[in-house]
């Protein structure tokens, strides 16, 4: 499966951490955070990011314990082959609910502002045709455009978010009290099993591309990771303190989508519709979000399981559950419920498993 091209550099790995993490997710975080912390959300981020740099580390070393695999192949190796393969089954479920679930959350943020007549069944259909073609093409390739789309939605978003600070209405007052009217396991607790954790979704990734970075990057991989971890973790936190900042923090939970509402409200000269900049920045975002884990899932992963040499057959196929269970949920609250199972899978995948299964490969000194 490995094409002597296919091969993943630091800078492609760096953009392409950033883009499957940085997606849907920017737009809604500040409610949960402010429902589960109030004024303190933006803290949020800050812990749950640090949990998963640590948790990247051993998903990275196991990686580097079996350079040439994916977890598909070295979980069995770890634990055994019933027990691997049903983790391994668990991870493919896993990237089709997360895909499934990123589909409606992006359709119903920019159909009310930009395609307000255009049915849901289109812009899924728009959007997965897009990603079948791409990723028919390879991993390489899709890192080669994630190097393109990344950059251009991280400007439009960094520009728009210095813009929000010059809002007259921001008051950095309503950020106070800081870190005392909330215990501090509470804070932990939504820091881990809360929103400050589950923005994060989507690095397990990391699981399936390692063995296409190329030697270089695989020996460096934890610092490019990190680095990129600190630039998301940075972004959401001021995200989710601008949104508090402006709102406060009972009126953030009144926004589905408070950064939305928010770059809305910038007024700049000779700038018309700067939502609609946002929104480009934000469907690049999706995009590269949901072509990165539709590769590794319905791609690699896949392929694995089922020893095909060629995932690219598989990929027409593994896209049409995503359309069909992305067209259950009928409205936001309904999304967001669904959105919980995929949360508990993604404590499973990225807090639990990562150091538990470093653990065994360490003690069997395999």
């Amino acid at each position: 499966m490995l094409e002597p091209n296919d091969k993943i550099s630091s800078y492609q790995l760096f953009m392409l951490i950033v883009g499957v993490v940085i997606g849907v997710g920017v737009v809604s975080l500040p409610r949960p955070a402010a429902k589960a912390a109030m004024q303190n959300g933006w803290v949020l981020p800050l812990i749950g990011g640090v949990v998963v740099i640590i948790d990247s580390y051993f998903i990275i070393k196991l990686g580097q314990a079996f350079p040439k695999q994916n977890f598909i192949e070295y979980s069995e190796k770890i634990v055994g082959k019933f027990l691997g393969k049903l983790l391994s089954l668990g991870l493919l479920f896993y990237f089709l609910l997360l895909t499934s679930t990123i589909l409606p959350i992006f359709s119903l943020g920019i159909q009310p502002l930009l395609l307000n007549k255009t049915p849901t069944e289109v812009v899924y259909i728009t959007m997965l045709s897009l990603l079948l073609y791409i990723a028919r093409h390879g991993i390489e390739p899709i890192a080669r455009l994630n190097q393109i789309l990344t950059p251009v939605a991280i400007i439009v978003l960094l520009v728009l978010l210095a813009a929000v600070t010059t809002n007259p209405h921001i008051d950095y007052g309503q950020l106070q009290p800081v870190l005392t009217d909330i215990p501090i396991t509470g804070l932990f607790k939504e820091a881990l099993l809360g929103p400050g954790f589950f923005a994060f979704l989507g690095i397990e990734s990391l699981y399936i591309i390692f063995p296409y970075l190329n030697k270089e990057t695989q020996a460096k991989s934890f610092k490019v990771v990190t680095l990129a971890l600190i630039f998301i973790i940075l972004t959401y936190s001021v995200v989710v303190l601008l949104s508090i900042a402006h709102f406060g923090a009972e009126g953030t939970q009144m926004f589905v989508f408070p950064t939305l509402t928010l770059i809305r409200e910038i007024q700049l000269p000779f700038f018309e519709r700067i939502i609609a900049a946002f929104l480009a920045g934000w469907l690049v975002a999706g995009f590269t979000t949901t072509m990165i884990i539709v590769y590794a899932g319905a791609g690699l992963g896949l392929a694995s399981f089922l020893n095909f040499r060629e995932p690219k057959f598989l990929i027409p196929l593994a896209i049409i559950p995503p359309y069909f269970i992305g067209l259950i949920p009928q409205n936001i609250i309904q999304v967001f419920k669904f959105s919980d199972i995929v949360n508990y899978f993604g404590v499973v995948y990225l807090l639990i498993l990562p150091p538990v299964l470093f653990g065994i490969y360490k003690l069997r000194n395999i």
